[in-house]
């Protein structure tokens, strides 16, 4: 079972992965435009740790999907 803070964690890296292959000239140009594109709708690190705050603060007998920080607390 993946914890708020893994997912958290892992969102955030992977937008990192993305924007890193969108400017890699050793990729393939169509590799380096997919990552472009999916990064126009791929949330921010701060908007990521942003829904995690909004998670921690709703009422979900879940608990929350994300945290508002990377690391365990």
């Amino acid at each position: 079972m993946t914890l708020p803070h893994e997912r958290t964690r892992s969102l955030i890296q992977a937008g990192e992965l993305l924007q890193e292959l969108s400017k890699d000239p050793a990729l393939a140009e169509t590799i380096r435009k997919q990552a472009t594109a999916v990064l126009r709708h791929y949330p921010s690190r701060d908007e990521v740790l942003q829904i995690g705050k909004r998670d921690e603060m709703a009422d979900n007998v879940f608990g929350p999907l994300l945290s508002s920080d990377v690391e365990y607390r």
